[in-house]
């Protein structure tokens, strides 16, 4: 499915730029999250996000603001999804080491 190029390119990504310190999960049913109305029009799209949502006791609160967010999570994630749009988008010449 088209999935597996995208999610194949957040987990080297991932890797790459995260080591170890960044698990990444995939589920292939996906429900009622921000990503769904793209999947239902056959947009590709791809939730990235802390997958336990019971260990954020902010989620989908007035208090889910950019002040409880995990940091060092949000960063991981954020280089993930960097380092894999480029690499979807061809770029070369990031060095192996993630920098």
């Amino acid at each position: 499915d088209w999935a597996s190029n995208i999610l194949e390119h957040l987990a080297q990504s991932s890797l790459m730029h995260n080591g170890e310190d960044l698990t990444v999960v995939h589920s292939n049913n996906p429900f009622g999250s921000d990503h769904m109305s793209f999947l239902d029009r056959a947009f590709p799209a791809v939730l990235t996000i802390n997958g336990d949502d019971e260990a954020y006791p902010n989620y989908h609160q007035s208090s889910d603001t950019i002040v409880n967010v995990n940091k060092t999570l949000m960063h991981l994630i954020g280089r993930m999804n960097m380092g894999a749009l480029l690499r979807v988008a061809g770029v070369r010449g990031v060095q192996e080491d993630g920098h």
